[in-house]
C-alpha cells in the first residue's frame, strides 16, 4: 500500500488544531464530571489512573478496575 501524504495548508492545520483542542477539552471535562459524580477528588483519581494504565497494559490486566465505581471501591480509605 503506497504512503499517502497530505499537503495541508495553514488554514486546514488551524482547523484541525482547533478541533483537537475541543475534543481534548471534552475528554478532560468528562473525566472531571465523572469524578465529581462518584464523589472523588478529580486530581487524585486522574493521577492514579494515569499511573496505573501502563502497568495494566504491560501485565495484560483487566482495566475495568479503573472504571469510576470500581476505582472508588478499591481506593476507599477508612477515616476512623
Amino acid at each position: 500500500m503506497p504512503l499517502i501524504i497530505y499537503d495541508f495548508g495553514k488554514e486546514e492545520l488551524s482547523v484541525l488544531r482547533k478541533r483537537c483542542i475541543h475534543i481534548l477539552g471534552y475528554i478532560v471535562y468528562s473525566l472531571i464530571a465523572t469524578c465529581k459524580s462518584a464523589g472523588v477528588e478529580p486530581r487524585t483519581r486522574i493521577e492514579d489512573i494515569l499511573h496505573k494504565i501502563p502497568y495494566c497494559e504491560r501485565d495484560e490486566k483487566d482495566m475495568t478496575e479503573l472504571l469510576p465505581s470500581n476505582w472508588v471501591k478499591s481506593n476507599q480509605t477508612c477515616s476512623e
